[in-house]
């Protein structure tokens, strides 16, 4: 087992993997499976998506290192979004999380500075 990183974490994913039963994303694998057909020619819709179903089960349950986002893991369903989009709401939550860090902070002392 990973220790815990007092870092916070950023997820990102095409759709996050379903927490228990429930999905981040309610069309999260549709939306994923129609992305794979439209990108190589030849795939069946119904045979990506049972794909993508399968191999989504299989990473969360796994005994080896179960694919389960960090405790402190920010989430954000990309499912619908571009990368412009995407990459914009990761700094939002990059720039919400380092100040709630520094807001909570206890302040310092500021350095003392002897004349030479």
């Amino acid at each position: 087992m990973r220790p815990a990183s007092s870092k916070a974490a950023t997820s990102a994913r095409p759709c996050s993997p379903p927490r228990g039963s429930s999905s981040s994303s309610p069309r999260g694998p549709e939306v994923r499976a129609e992305r794979r057909v439209r990108q190589e020619n030849g795939l069946s819709y119904a045979a990506v998506l049972q794909d993508i179903l399968r191999r989504d089960y299989h990473d969360m349950t796994r005994t080896a290192a179960p694919l389960i986002p960090a405790r402190d893991a920010i989430e954000i369903d990309t499912t619908e979004l571009t990368i412009h989009q995407v990459v914009g709401r990761m700094a939002t939550a990059y720039r919400e999380r380092t100040r709630e860090s520094t807001s909570s902070a206890q302040p310092t002392e500021p350095p003392v500075l002897h004349p030479q």
